[in-house]
């Protein structure tokens, strides 16, 4: 990933609003996360697995805070195919939050 791309895609993120990041360290992310870490507006947390990740998110955002699961966008085409595959299983056209979160839960067994 370029270094400037990298620096959109933070921009986007604070744009959103989101100010807390957790992610499982990655290569792909290498780019990213030192921007995160070096940014005084943000919060970077390093986690062991996606569930990990996806509790911590869950307590920041009661907490109040906007916070982010960086994923690399393998695991994304992941969940989007798994959340389809249900959702065809359940004989649907589109898919539901339900969906989602069975993926999410597979993937993170």
């Amino acid at each position: 990933m370029k270094d400037d791309l990298a620096k959109r895609l933070v921009q986007s993120l604070k744009d959103a609003g989101i100010n807390f990041v957790t992610y499982l360290p990655e290569t792909r992310l290498s780019q990213i996360i030192p921007i995160i870490r070096d940014d005084p507006d943000m919060e970077l947390v390093p986690v062991a697995s996606e569930a990990e990740a996806v509790t911590i998110a869950a307590g920041a955002t009661l907490g109040g805070e906007e916070a982010a699961v960086a994923i690399t966008p393998r695991q994304l085409e992941a969940l989007v195919r798994i959340s389809e595959a249900r959702a065809r299983a359940f004989l649907r056209d589109t898919v539901t939050v339900e969906d989602a979160k069975s993926a999410i839960r597979i993937m993170t067994v």
